[in-house]
């Protein structure tokens, strides 16, 4: 927590006292913005593992929830729930933005640093959706998933609903 709050707090005080030597206007510009953008993201992080943190401290040992799992599980009698949660949708665009932005505006530093946090969301991430893929793809086959929600929506998350039977 602290070396995201201190990465931060230096992507700020960068933001603010950029070197201008040797650049034009346009590149001291371009060069805010991306310091700008990193640490919006690194501020986004912090706001993530703090609530993470919040909701760990109200929860049992047993029951806290991965950091890095995008979605929670609720087991009934004749159901699975599979809940989504949404910020891990826009943690994903963030970071393809920060890779578009890298590309576009030839700053090879910050697609570096974009293509390694994919990497490393794919690593985390994304390969706990496949579990859920191959559970979802068997059931479909049978007709017993019922979707609701949006994957868009912190209010109304994605959920995926199956029979028991096919889980």
């Amino acid at each position: 927590m602290r070396v995201i709050f201190a990465s931060a707090f230096i992507l700020c005080t960068l933001g603010v006292f950029y070197p201008v030597v040797g650049m034009s206007a346009e590149e001291e510009t371009r060069g805010k913005i991306v310091l700008g953008v990193l640490a919006s993201v690194f501020l986004g992080l912090i706001w993530v593992v703090s609530k993470f943190l919040a909701n760990r401290n109200k929860l049992s040992a047993a029951e806290a929830p991965s950091i890095f799992k995008p979605y929670k599980v609720e087991h009934t009698n004749e159901l699975v729930v599979y809940e989504f949660k949404t910020v891990f949708v826009y943690l994903l665009h963030s970071i393809l933005a920060i890779v578009a932005i890298g590309y576009l505006e030839k700053i090879t530093e910050l697609s570096i640093i974009g293509i390694l946090l994919l990497v490393f969301y794919f690593l985390f991430v994304s390969t706990q959706y496949l579990k859920v893929g191959r559970i979802t793809k068997h059931a479909t086959r049978h007709g017993s998933v019922e979707v609701s929600g949006s994957k868009w929506s912190f209010s109304n998350p994605l959920r995926i609903k199956i029979d028991n039977e096919h889980v």
